[in-house]
């Protein structure tokens, strides 16, 4: 499976929708299931999956389902 897909089946798993809803466009503000602790569960079993930590400053920018696929291989890529 690559990045973009387990990310989408992490993040779907973590806000307990559909995965057939949930699209590399979800954001965190078009989602009222994905609240603050929610985002902390995505981030920790995102990280965990692929084995990365993300860095400090760039957690704010990480809001939708692309971000945080984008991120994994930014940092994997470092």
């Amino acid at each position: 499976m690559e990045i973009d897909e387990e990310v989408r089946m992490i993040v779907a798993g973590e806000l307990g929708l559909d995965p057939a809803l949930v699209t590399p466009e979800t954001a965190a503000g078009e989602c009222r299931e994905w609240d603050s602790v929610r985002m902390v569960a995505i981030l920790s079993a995102v990280q965990s999956r692929f084995g990365v930590q993300f860095p400090e400053e760039d957690l704010f920018d990480l809001v939708s389902v692309g971000a945080l696929a984008d991120e994994v291989r930014k940092v994997k890529s470092a």
